[in-house]
């Protein structure tokens, strides 16, 4: 088939791979649209290679390319700082959720403080829930936020309870989380006094008084 020669050749194929070079520089669509890109760039250069004639755009191939590795580039960059950021978001939310099931298991021992008069004596935090359950706690935890285990020390004048966090992603070790309670029982008060004894009235005497 004849075809009538072109007034100049064609750039179409090259300046496709240049504009989905641009849309990679979008982050959502980064790897979809260089992976567009460069099945475009290999077509257009074949073209290009094989029919100079009516194919040429060699320079806006090569530029696509440079824009799509510079987008890949980005999205990966991005995605390196979201993953660290969510990281550090995650240990701070594991933190508050360690401090809060330690405040859990602190007012159950006060409300056991409360009832009896002193803490329980006690080693364990499997001890200390199957004491405190279900009447002090409802449910008394024995995991922190991380899932590491609480470990608790209890005696009737206070108790400790300690969560150790994991390392940091920079290697550094946090301060362990602690929660303590203290009490020192005070002398018992004196007995009351007895009360006053009332003295019984005089009663009239009812012999007849000697006569002189």
């Amino acid at each position: 088939m004849f075809r009538p020669p072109l007034k100049e050749p064609w750039k179409y194929p090259a300046r496709l791979t240049w504009w989905l070079g641009w849309l990679a520089l979008v982050p959502l669509a980064a790897p979809v649209a260089a992976t567009a890109a460069a099945c475009t760039a290999l077509v257009s250069h074949f073209l290009c290679t094989r029919r100079p004639e009516r194919y040429t755009g060699k320079t806006w191939i090569w530029s696509g390319l440079g824009l799509c590795i510079l987008g890949l580039v980005l999205f990966f960059a991005e995605g390196l700082l979201f993953f660290s950021w969510k990281q550090d978001q995650l240990y701070a939310q594991n933190l508050a959720v360690s401090r809060f099931r330690l405040t859990r298991v602190a007012e159950a021992l006060e409300r056991y403080r409360e009832e009896v008069g002193h803490y329980p004596e006690v080693s364990g935090i499997h001890r200390l829930r199957a004491l405190l359950e279900p009447k002090f706690a409802t449910d008394c935890p024995t995991r922190d936020g991380f899932e590491g285990s609480i470990s608790a020390w209890s005696r009737p004048e206070g108790f400790r309870l300690e969560a150790r966090p994991p390392l940091r992603k920079d290697g550094t070790e946090p301060a362990p989380l602690v929660a303590e309670g203290h009490f020192q029982p005070g002398p018992s008060p004196p007995p009351p006094p007895p009360p006053p004894v009332e003295e019984a009235p005089a009663v009239p005497s009812t012999s007849a008084a000697p006569r002189e």
